[in-house]
């Protein structure tokens, strides 16, 4: 993908791979010591915005989210997809797995949606609808609730029992580019805005924990290991955290 702009890349569970995406519609599964290439996934139409891998347990797969308003499931040793999810109006933003056999994906896209699919049935189970565009989706922990990052400036948790709202954290000034679980009882919480900061939050209470300032352009991404956060912005500027107790 060296001729073509990358959207996403994402180390696997193990370390052992990387998958990145781009604007020439595929995906591709490299070494991540090599970096050579192992697998290709060819079948959008439209550049691939996301990809993720399911995070343990089962057969491994990976998911990718296209322009082409559709998200796609594929082994990960490589074939065609075993899953081609149908149903927004509009680009897919983002893309995730559910772990083990629970066999779930959740997808968000511009059309101010995210919904959550019964992947080898290729069936909506639920639409979460939203005031803007749906930039990030990620199940929780226990993989009965869903978190989403929305242009609308808020970061809301879904219960997937319900179907309803639960919490929802509006303290931003600008679209939320990504919303993660930042420890593993799901109890945490960090977002991070294009407004230039990074937040953590009892996501249980729903109460601001920290706020960290320091970027001087638009954040769009995260990653938290422990007790660290890192967040990147539009500058290309990369900062780490401490995250508190």
């Amino acid at each position: 993908q060296d001729s073509a702009d990358l959207c996403c890349v994402r180390f696997s569970p193990d370390g052992a791979h990387l998958l990145s995406s781009g604007e020439d519609n595929t995906a591709v599964l490299s070494d991540s010591l090599s970096g050579a290439p192992v697998v290709a996934y060819h079948g959008h139409d439209n550049a691939v915005t996301r990809v993720a891998f399911s995070p343990g347990g089962g057969l491994p797969f990976v998911a990718t989210a296209s322009y082409d308003q559709t998200a796609r499931v594929w082994p990960l040793c490589g074939g065609p997809a075993v899953a081609t999810l149908r149903g927004h109006g509009w680009f897919l933003n983002t893309v995730n797995l559910s772990g083990g056999e629970n066999h779930r994906a959740v997808t968000g896209s511009y059309d101010s949606t995210a919904r959550v699919w019964d992947w080898p049935e290729g069936r909506e189970l639920h639409s979460f609808h939203h005031a803007s565009s749906v930039w990030s989706v990620q199940f929780s922990p226990d993989e009965q609730e869903v978190l989403s990052g929305c242009e609308d400036y808020s970061a809301s948790l879904w219960d997937l029992r319900s179907g309803q709202r639960g919490i929802c954290l509006r303290r931003h000034s600008g679209a939320v580019w990504q919303a993660v679980f930042a420890d593993p009882l799901g109890r945490r919480v960090v977002t991070v805005s294009w407004d230039s900061t990074a937040k953590v939050w009892d996501i249980r209470k729903g109460t601001e924990l920290a706020t960290f300032r320091g970027h001087t352009a638009g954040l769009q991404c995260c990653a938290v290991s422990r007790d660290v956060c890192a967040s990147g912005d539009q500058s290309g500027s990369l900062r780490t955290w401490l995250l508190p107790p």
